[in-house]
């Protein structure tokens, strides 16, 4: 996606436009580029969850919760921003986007799971695709967005192929279950 908004001109342009803006201060021009060239995509959410309790100058001594029950929502909390994780491409879990081995994937996944959670941090919800040139390893998807053209992907790797999920896409949805279960909730075969 990163590599997809580089070839948007209006973007790069906003991009430039507010490097000196509360905008600017997050995703700055300079953060962007560094962006580009990164191959450890968990690097980056490690990155973003650092950055969240920063200080804002724009809500001085605002409080960060990381939602992991319900019961921690309190929407009269002033000055709290209160987060839920959700994984929107379980790629963003992983430290080396090169490796091709569905295994040696899956360990790497569970360990940044783990990473998470020893920072108190409960994934809600994952969505299996979009793991990048590796989907067919794991799970079909739907067919691809056109920024992938753009990103030199070959049209062969977006179309979806055979259905439902592989003897590693399986694993991966027990791992990710199990993930789960370790914050007190129960999985569900269905």
């Amino acid at each position: 996606m990163v590599k997809a908004l580089s070839s948007k001109k209006v973007f790069m342009k906003l991009l430039e436009k507010f490097q000196h803006t509360r905008f600017g201060e997050v995703l700055s021009h300079a953060r962007y580029q560094d962006l580009l060239k990164e191959k450890n995509a968990f690097s980056i959410v490690e990155n973003d969850l650092n950055l969240l309790p920063a200080n804002d100058p724009y809500q001085p001594g605002r409080k960060i919760v990381f939602l992991t029950a319900k019961s921690q929502w309190n929407e009269g909390a002033a000055n709290t921003l209160h987060v839920v994780c959700s994984v929107e491409g379980i790629h963003s879990l992983r430290s080396n986007l090169d490796e091709k081995n569905p295994a040696v994937i899956l360990e790497d996944i569970g360990k940044n799971l783990k990473k998470l959670q020893n920072r108190n941090i409960k994934v809600l919800m994952a969505n299996l695709t979009h793991i990048d040139r590796m989907n067919g390893a794991f799970c079909n998807q739907a067919y691809a967005m056109d920024g992938m053209r753009v990103n030199k992907f070959d049209e062969k790797d977006l179309r979806p192929i055979h259905h439902g999920l592989t003897p590693f896409g399986k694993k991966l949805v027990m791992l990710l279950e199990q993930e789960k279960n370790l914050h007190g909730y129960q999985a569900h075969e269905s």
